[in-house]
């Protein structure tokens, strides 16, 4: 299935299969049949560019027989006819840019003319090129719940801002069911990861984090920045006098805190103080009861 962008090179042999000419043509989803090289309507193939009038591509084809000693192995008995066996180079970096470019897979098709809609002859199953400068940013993320086994769980639905490189402002991506997040073909570099902390959570790992992106990496295989969370817990301490006034007494958690945790009961004796949204850990509360 072909994608706005898909390139064509063509390999065109011209004076009767002598004069080797590129050209380029660059699929059109969308706009006028004008923008067609051979057709009333997009999607199509675009008109094309001659890579080698421009000096962006060069071309070559034996015009003599090519010796079975130096044929690399393609024959072993009789040698290669002229015309037979032609080369070609590209200047990748000025058809596609400098930007993020990933050229996934190429294939080869030959056709009856030199012709735009000649009938199609020889095709040669699409084959990895293997060329990418994209690279990939991925973010996991985990949770901690002691009542799970293993006690570590991926985090789905978390929100993460992300900046740096061409990304436009303002972009986020969210956590899926395995705690994974990830932006594909993006351009090498360093990023800012920054997550939204989920209510009840906090983090314990660095927030932000600086992630660096590398060419010719996927999802896949991405190296990851980790953000983990742990779950907070509200403390309440009580005290009950039995008889109404009877003891007034101080709870006192984390004296050494500024300020400090503590609490006085009023007139009655009764009252209770609570540490909200605290991470595991050891609390130690000193409560004096003074009759």
């Amino acid at each position: 299935m072909r994608t706005a962008g898909d390139l064509l090179i063509q390999y065109d042999l011209t004076q009767g299969g002598t004069n080797p000419q590129l050209f380029l043509s660059e699929w059109v989803t969308t706009g006028a049949g004008s923008l067609c090289e051979a057709s009333n309507s997009t999607p199509c193939w675009g008109e094309r560019d001659n890579l080698s009038a421009s000096g962006l591509a060069t071309g070559s084809i034996n015009t003599s027989p090519i010796p079975v000693a130096e044929s690399d192995g393609l024959t072993t008995v009789n040698p290669i006819s002229p015309r037979t066996f032609g080369e070609a180079s590209v200047n990748f970096s000025a058809i596609v840019g400098s930007g993020c470019v990933a050229f996934g897979s190429a294939y080869l098709k030959s056709r009856s003319s030199d012709s735009f809609t000649a009938a199609l002859k020889d095709f040669i199953a699409p084959l990895d090129t293997g060329i990418n400068n994209c690279g990939a940013l991925k973010i996991v993320k985990t949770k901690k719940h002691a009542a799970s086994v293993p006690s570590t769980q991926p985090h789905a639905g978390v929100v993460f801002g992300v900046t740096g490189g061409t990304l436009p402002a303002g972009t986020t991506v969210t956590t899926n069911a395995s705690g994974v997040a990830c932006i594909a073909g993006i351009d090498p570099g360093s990023y800012t990861v920054t997550e939204t902390v989920p209510a009840n959570y906090a983090v314990t790992s660095a927030n932000p984090q600086t992630a660096t992106v590398v060419e010719d990496t996927t999802c896949a295989n991405a190296t990851p920045v980790t953000f983990t969370n742990v779950p907070l817990t509200n403390i309440t301490v009580s005290v009950d006098s039995l008889i109404p006034g009877g003891t007034a007494s101080t709870i006192d958690c984390d004296a050494a805190a500024d300020p400090p945790f503590d609490f006085t009961t009023p007139a009655g004796g009764d009252g209770s103080f609570t540490l909200s949204n605290k991470v595991p850990g050891t609390y130690v509360c000193t409560i004096i009861v003074d009759p």
